[in-house]
């Protein structure tokens, strides 16, 4: 769930916009939906993904120690991506340059 989210259907939706810009309308009706799925489902794969690794507390299961920390970080960046897009500036505002950056 969380490979199909992040691996793939977020980079697609982040290729659509890049790439099919000339397909004026269609773009941004595909772009939108496609990314809000991958960030939902994303969002639904932690919650296993933290039931699973606190299952594996026996003694000769060795946890891995980087995994969690880099799930942490993005996590915490796609949210803070969405809440970019919630408060992002109007288009004739002077800090959108910043903003954009």
């Amino acid at each position: 769930m969380g490979l199909i989210a992040w691996a793939v259907l977020l980079k697609f939706g982040a290729i659509i916009p890049r790439y099919f810009k000339h397909h004026h309308p269609q773009w941004f009706y595909l772009h939108i939906p496609i990314q809000i799925v991958g960030f939902l489902l994303g969002l639904a794969s932690v919650v296993p993904g933290r039931t699973l690794y606190n299952g594996l507390e026996s003694d000769h299961i060795l946890k891995f120690k980087v995994h969690r920390p880099l799930e942490s970080l993005v996590f915490f960046l796609s949210i803070l991506q969405v809440m970019a897009l919630i408060l992002r500036l109007d288009k004739t505002s002077k800090p959108r340059k910043y903003w954009n950056w």
